[in-house]
């Protein structure tokens, strides 16, 4: 059993999907392919999605016994458990186990999404999905519609996936605007717009949006950066993003159950920023968020010192202006963990905007986070308090339409081969948020505040989408010289819609 790892069960399902695909082409087996390449995705957020559609006491209990357990395994990856929490830890486990024994398979097996499914439930024929899968040394795309599907098999996934690691290190480097650098990019970037967009160029033609369901290290890859054509300069690509607007999700199944929940469209604005001013020290002239000055032991930060943020004053402000409705707005001392805790699940939103340092452990991504206004307050058995954690966010019971994680790096974690990108971003999902923007790289203080700003202009003052007001954010951003590179303005992905 160790051996045949769940990973290898699910690739083998797709590669048999795959080969009996290609030997014939029918519907039948274009929905078997389509769900096997569901199954390799967000295996266990398909299952935790199970849940809804329990008997509402049993739902009840599973997830007072899995928020429970996701307590205890965060205590244990602190090093705070107890030997008491530990067998608590192994008794909770096997009370869910025996939850899901008294019931019914057909209650508790994941309802995967259809390719019908999803055509029934696209806003209109100018939408389309691609969802990518990897069945050995070959990465599978099927790309679908309102009036149709294709299927098309990429060879040599292992070079194209090393193209993707070094694209998105180039995305990264503060020195991308050398010649060298830039050039490299820019040809990497049209050789995976060949490799990954160009097969289904015949259905994206006139598409405004794009929605992709990506695995594996494409999760590090902003689809929408990508040239459409050869180019040796920011200033004359055309990139992807001045096509289509692009969003994302783990798979078609999530992506159409968070579509069918409440948008809370007429809920208030939850705004958040410490901005970490006021008796800090402010020698940082470009100020990124995330937090690179840890230790060895990333908990102790030295004399609870952050580098300030002062223009996300500037952009929780300008939320609050531009929205125009009820709003609570969480700033400087009042920004602290408890005050946010206690903000997110008082009530429905429209937006939830946190916009702060963000912290990535990729080992254990329960322990990514985002920092709040430091009270002093931390212990030895609560050294977390100036931080919310991953693995604390998934058990918030959010209604929130969008989750903006305006921090660095709130969008990279540890890879499952079978469950996606496990990072911030994902615990939100999971607490609730329909939409969920973060980041992918460290960003600029300035940069996103403009961003920022203009993205809200868009959504409250023009009526956009989530996904078709970030498009139009970034194009104000390519239109500037000095924001043209794809480094300023690509870190921002939307996960949703």
């Amino acid at each position: 059993a160790d051996a045949f790892r769940l990973e290898d069960y699910l690739e083998t399902d797709l590669l048999v999907a795959a080969a009996r695909h290609a030997a014939r082409p029918d519907a039948e087996r274009r929905a078997a392919l389509f769900r096997a390449l569901e199954q390799q995705k967000a295996y266990f957020l398909n299952e935790e999605l199970v849940r809804r559609r329990l008997p509402a006491a049993r739902a009840a209990t599973y997830r007072v016994l899995t928020d429970r357990y996701r307590e205890l395994a965060l205590r244990r990856d602190l090093n705070l458990a107890t030997p008491a929490d530990e067998a608590e830890l192994l008794a909770v486990d096997r009370d869910i186990l025996r939850l899901w024994e008294t019931l019914d398979r057909s209650t508790t097996a994941p309802a995967y999404a259809t390719p019908a499914d999803l055509r029934e439930h696209l806003p209109d024929d100018r939408t389309a999905v691609l969802s990518y899968g990897r069945a050995g040394d070959r990465l599978l795309l099927y790309v679908l519609d309102a009036t149709g599907e294709e299927v098309h098999t990429l060879e040599d996934a292992p070079t194209v996936l090393k193209w993707v690691d070094e694209y998105s290190r180039l995305l990264q480097n503060p020195l991308l605007v050398q010649r060298p650098n830039r050039e490299r990019l820019l040809e990497l970037g049209y050789e995976l717009y060949r490799q990954l967009i160009a097969p289904a160029e015949s259905i994206l033609a006139g598409k405004e949006r794009l929605v992709v369901l990506p695995h594996g290290s494409l999760f590090h890859l902003p689809f929408e950066s990508l040239p459409t054509s050869p180019a040796v300069d920011f200033t004359t690509a055309d990139f992807l993003i001045e096509r289509h607007a692009v969003s994302y999700h783990y798979n078609a199944t999530a992506l159409l159950h968070y579509q069918r929940k409440p948008d809370h469209a007429d809920g208030q604005v939850l705004a958040f920023a410490p901005v970490f001013a006021q008796e800090q020290h402010t020698s940082v002239v470009s100020a990124t968020r995330s937090m690179s000055w840890w230790s060895n032991d990333w908990l102790g930060v030295e004399d609870d010192r952050f580098v300030p943020l002062p223009a996300t004053e500037t952009e929780v402000r300008n939320l609050v202006d531009v929205a125009d409705r009820e709003h609570v707005l969480l700033l400087e001392a009042a920004a602290t963990k408890d005050a946010l805790v206690e903000a997110l699940t008082a009530r429905p939103y429209r937006v939830i905007h946190l916009a702060t340092h963000g912290f990535v452990h990729p080992e254990s991504p329960g322990l990514s986070s985002l920092a709040t206004y430091p009270t002093g307050n931390a212990t030895t058995t609560k050294p977390v308090q100036d931080f919310v954690l991953a693995g604390e966010a998934e058990n918030f019971r959010l209604r929130a339409d969008l989750v903006t994680l305006s921090s660095c790096e709130s969008g990279v974690g540890e890879l499952s081969s079978v469950e996606g990108l496990l990072a911030l971003n994902r615990s939100f999902v999971y607490a609730g948020a329909n939409n969920v923007l973060h980041t992918m790289w460290k960003i600029d203080d300035r940069h996103t505040e403009r961003l920022m700003s203009e993205f809200y202009r868009n959504v409250f003052v023009e009526k956009r989408t989530y996904a078709d007001a970030l498009r139009r954010a970034k194009l104000k951003l390519i239109g500037g010289p000095a924001t043209v590179s794809p480094r300023y303005w690509a870190a921002f992905v939307l996960m949703g819609e």
